[in-house]
C-alpha cells in the first residue's frame, strides 16, 4: 500500500491513510487532521515545500525529496508526486499525494557519493537537461575548478568548446532511449585552457525506469589526442613524400594480393584501384616472366624480408610492357604473424630504355674504334713499308742527282763561255734559252732534293 496524504492550500492534513502513519511513526489511530504538514519536515526543507505549494496553486503537478522527522524523531528521506486539488469551479483548494520512503535508496545514493569522491576517476552526474547534479574532486582538477565550488545546476555543455555541442546533445537523445555510449569532445576549462576527453556515458533511471539523466566516467585523453594529431601530421609528410617519389602506392595481404591501391596506378598501368584488388604483383607481369616473379614474391613472403629495388616488367592494360622499381615492407601482427605488405612502385621504362639506348650506342662506338684501330695500324704498317723503301732507293737517287747537277752546271758554263763569243742574234737567242731551261732544270733538282731530306 502506498502513503497518501491530502493536505489544502495551507498544507494543513486533511487525510492520512494508515501506511502514512506506519511511515511517519505515528499511532494508527491518532487523528493527523489538521495538523501542519511542515511540522514533520525538517526545517532545512521548508522552503522546498512552500516553492512547491506556489507552484500547484498554479495548477502544476511535480514531484521533489525532502527529509521528514517523524514523531519518534527519525529521520528519513521521502519522494512526494503531488497533484492539486480542484473544486467544483476548478479552483486549487489543496493537494493530493503519494509518499515513498526513500531512505535506502539515499543512504546509498550518500555512500555512492562518499565513494565517487575517493575514486582517481572524473565522475560526472546530469539530469535530462545537462545540468550537473555531482561531480567528485577528480572532475574538478581535470575542469580546473576550485575543489570546494560547488558546480550544481551548471549546465555541463558550459565545459564544452561550441563546436561539439551538437555531439553533447545528440548523446543525450540517445540516453534517453536507454542507450549507453562513449564519445570524445572539447572542453574548455575554467582557466580557458582547451583538453580533449573521453565521456563513457550510461542514463540514470528512476523507480519506473525512466531516464532522468546520466551517469559519466571523464578521461582526460589530450596527450593521446596530441599524439594522434601529431602522427596524423607525420602519416601525411610520408604520403605526400611518397607521392612525390613514387608512381603508386599499394598494400597486399599475406597472399599477396593488392587489398589498396592508390589512384596513379591507373596513370601508370592502365587500370583503376578497384580492378587491381584481389590480383598479385605476378599477375601484372608478361606470360614468360610470371613463375619467375611468382617465385620471387612467394620466397620474400615466405621469409618476411624487405623488398629492396626489385625490378619487374608490367603489362599495360593497353597490352605494351612497362618497367617498375619495387619496395616494399611486411605488415606484422602483435606475434610477429604476417599480415601483408605495404609498398610503392616506381615507373622507370623511360630510364631503362635510355639505359638500353646508351648501351647500343657504346657497342656501335666500341665498333667504330675497332675499325679505326685497324686502320691507324694499317696506315703504321703502310708508313713503316715506305720508309723501308725510301731508305733502299736513297743512295741511287741521290748519285742520279748528283750527275745531273754536274751535267747542268758544266751544260750552264758552256752556254755562259758561248754567250762571251761573237754570235748571230738567232744563235744568241738560242744560246739564252738554253741556259735557262739549265738553270730551270737546276733549281727542279735542287727542290727535290730538298724534299727528299
Amino acid at each position: 500500500m502506498e502513503s497518501i496524504l491530502i493536505v489544502d492550500n495551507d498544507n494543513k492534513i486533511e487525510f492520512s491513510n494508515p501506511t502514512l502513519h506506519q511511515l511517519f511513526e505515528v499511532d494508527e489511530d491518532k487523528d493527523l487532521t489538521g495538523i501542519n504538514f511542515l511540522d514533520f519536515v525538517v526545517k532545512e526543507h521548508w522552503d522546498v515545500v512552500n516553492n512547491q505549494t506556489d507552484s500547484r496553486k498554479s495548477g502544476e503537478s511535480s514531484r521533489y525529496e525532502l527529509k521528514i522527522i517523524t514523531a519518534k524523531k527519525n529521520i528519513k528521506w521521502v519522494s512526494l508526486s503531488v497533484c492539486p486539488r480542484l473544486d467544483t469551479e476548478g479552483n486549487t483548494i489543496g493537494a493530493v499525494a503519494t509518499v515513498v520512503d526513500i531512505t535506502k535508496m539515499k543512504t546509498l545514493q550518500f555512500e555512492l557519493t562518499e565513494i565517487l569522491n575517493s575514486v582517481m576517476e572524473s565522475i560526472l552526474i546530469v539530469d535530462n537537461d545537462n545540468k550537473i547534479v555531482f561531480s567528485n574532486p577528480t572532475l574538478h582538477q581535470l575542469f580546473e575548478v576550485d575543489e570546494d565550488k560547488d558546480l550544481t545546476g551548471i549546465n555541463f555543455l558550459d565545459f564544452v568548446v561550441k563546436e561539439h555541442w551538437d555531439v553533447v546533445n545528440n548523446q543525450t537523445d540517445s540516453r534517453k532511449s536507454g542507450e549507453s555510449s562513449r564519445y570524445e569532445l572539447k572542453i574548455v576549462t575554467a582557466l580557458n585552457n582547451i583538453k580533449w576527453v573521453s565521456l563513457s556515458v550510461c542514463p540514470r533511471l528512476d523507480t519506473e525506469g525512466n531516464t532522468i539523466g546520466a551517469f559519466a566516467t571523464v578521461v582526460d585523453i589530450t596527450k593521446m589526442k596530441t599524439l594522434q594529431f601529431e602522427l596524423s601530421e607525420s602519416e601525411e609528410r610520408f604520403r605526400d613524400i611518397a607521392l612525390c617519389t613514387a608512381d603508386w602506392l599499394w598494400e597486399t595481404d599475406k597472399n599477396a594480393k593488392y587489398t589498396y591501391c592508390s589512384e596513379m596506378v591507373i596513370d601508370s598501368l592502365g587500370y583503376s584501384s578497384e580492378e587491381l584488388k584481389g590480383k598479385t604483383p605476378y599477375d601484372l607481369a608478361p606470360p614468360n616472366d610470371q613463375k619467375y616473379m611468382r617465385n620471387k614474391y612467394l620466397e620474400i613472403f615466405e621469409n618476411k624480408e624487405d623488398i629492396v629495388n626489385l625490378e619487374n616488367r608490367n603489362l599495360h592494360k593497353n597490352g605494351y610492357i612497362k618497367i617498375f622499381l619495387t619496395n616494399g615492407i611486411p605488415i606484422l601482427g602483435k606475434n610477429g604473424e604476417l599480415i601483408g605488405y605495404r609498398g610503392v612502385d616506381k615507373d622507370i621504362t623511360i630510364q631503362k630504355l635510355a639505359e638500353a639506348e646508351i648501351s647500343r650506342a657504346q657497342i656501335i662506338t666500341e665498333k667504330k674504334n675497332d675499325e679505326l684501330k685497324a686502320a691507324l695500324a694499317n696506315a703504321k704498317k703502310l708508313t713503316q713499308q715506305a720508309r723501308q723503301a725510301h731508305r733502299t732507293v736513297s743512295p741511287l737517287s741521290a748519285r742520279m742527282n748528283l750527275e745531273r747537277t754536274t751535267a747542268m752546271n758544266g751544260l750552264i758554263e758552256m752556254t755562259e763561255i758561248l754567250l762571251g763569243t761573237e754570235l748571230t742574234p738567232q744563235q744568241s737567242d738560242y744560246a739564252g734559252k738554253i741556259k735557262q731551261s739549265a738553270n730551270a732544270l737546276k733549281l727542279m733538282i735542287r727542290n727535290e732534293e730538298k724534299k727528299r731530306r
